[in-house]
């Protein structure tokens, strides 16, 4: 199935590791058979990878664009995903991080890469606000603002 892909002016993306840049007006081209294509934003370099959840990001990608060396980068893969997965107590996280490993070792590295994609910015969120898991963080909001309505009943009633 052909992809249509528009890139904004100087927008860069890599296709199966090659990396195109657009002119200054942009570009748009088609892609008519399987190949994996990152936009800008879903690369990150080395030096990027600070966490644990965007190191595992890093390799997933490198898999992802570098399939000659994909053997290379799957011990390292394992490493790290080996780390998180012991380290954690979030059983979610731990089911994530075992989707990841096999959507790699089924040759779907594009799925893992989503899946890693969304477990980077659920760490982020984990590391900003200092919760468990996102319903913690919902129930901890809204019990803050009953608190105030409750100090200011109490006031009223004085």
């Amino acid at each position: 199935m052909p992809n249509t892909v528009a890139l904004k002016a100087k927008e860069k993306c890599a296709i199966n590791g090659a990396v195109l840049v657009a002119g200054p007006k942009g570009a748009t081209f088609t892609i008519k058979n399987d190949a994996i294509l990152l936009r800008e934003d879903d690369i990150i370099l080395e030096k990027e990878a600070t966490t644990p959840a965007r190191r595992i990001y890093l390799f997933v990608m490198l898999i992802c664009l570098d399939k000659d060396n994909q053997q290379d980068y799957y011990p390292r893969l394992i490493d790290y995903i080996y780390d998180f997965i012991t380290t954690t107590t979030l059983l979610d996280v731990k089911h994530t991080l075992v989707n990841i490993l096999r959507d790699v070792n089924n040759g779907n590295p594009l799925r893992a890469l989503k899946t890693t994609r969304a477990l980077v910015e659920y760490e982020a969120n984990v590391l900003k606000h200092g919760m468990g898991t996102p319903k913690a963080a919902a129930k901890t909001k809204k019990a803050a603002p009953k608190k105030k309505a409750a100090k200011k009943a109490k006031g009223k009633k004085r």
